[in-house]
């Protein structure tokens, strides 16, 4: 028993964390449109505040970095901006909305880490939209 309790307290020394969602963005202001949204960087251990992002809605965004806490990309329910904070080639027009609870949602395919599923939906019931979208 001791056994196991003594590896139990030093297991976690040995692992390393995934680092994917250490860099988040945000939206700007919605009555501003001219201003532009933030972030926040977990990347060196202490919350670091980031101005460049590129959404200006204030809702439903997501972000992905690689294991070593790089940005990939980043989402809001209809437009995905690369890690230069400009719009993807055909990353615009999604067919979701960008006024949702959870605009975007940035899911890994197993086994291939070049693609990835946006899922984002429309947004309020009564716009007559098409639902679910990835």
């Amino acid at each position: 028993m001791k056994k196991l309790i003594t590896i139990l307290l030093f297991l976690p020394m040995f692992c390393c964390a995934q680092k994917q969602g250490n860099i988040w963005y945000f939206g700007g202001d919605y009555n501003n449109q001219s201003q532009f949204g933030a972030g926040i960087d977990f990347n060196s251990g202490a919350a670091t505040a980031l101005t460049n992002s590129g959404m200006r809605y204030t809702e439903g965004s997501a972000a992905y970095c690689d294991s070593a806490g790089e940005l990939i990309f980043y989402a809001q329910g209809d437009t995905v901006f690369d890690r230069t904070h400009n719009v993807m080639s055909n990353g615009a027009g999604l067919g979701g909305d960008w006024s949702t609870q959870q605009g975007a949602l940035i899911v890994p395919v197993t086994g291939d880490t070049n693609k990835y599923y946006i899922f984002n939906n429309d947004g309020l019931s009564t716009s007559n939209g098409t639902g679910l979208h990835y």
